[in-house]
């Protein structure tokens, strides 16, 4: 495992790990799920093992290697009040 002290979700690992196994896999894949279940240390953990030929530990926690892009959604702006005085 790239992070020592990921806690895994052991029904979903196992769900990634058998995609991988039987190459059966997606074009994508979507984690959420509420903040600080492991979604990012999972996602990097499992492009990793499907890289695992060519793969360097170090690349892949700095996202710096060519075949991880890491998407995160922008915060939305606040609503304005149109009636609020400047």
């Amino acid at each position: 495992m790239i992070y020592n002290n990921l806690i895994i979700n052991e029904k979903n690992w196992e769900q990634l790990s058998k995609m991988y196994e039987n190459n059966t896999l997606p074009h994508a894949f979507l984690f959420h799920g509420n903040e600080g279940i492991g979604k990012e240390a999972h996602a990097i953990a499992f492009a990793v093992l499907l890289n695992k030929e060519h793969s360097s530990n170090k690349k892949f926690k700095k996202f710096q290697h060519p075949n991880i892009d890491l998407i995160i959604p922008l915060p939305r702006d606040k609503t304005s009040n149109k009636k609020a005085s400047a």
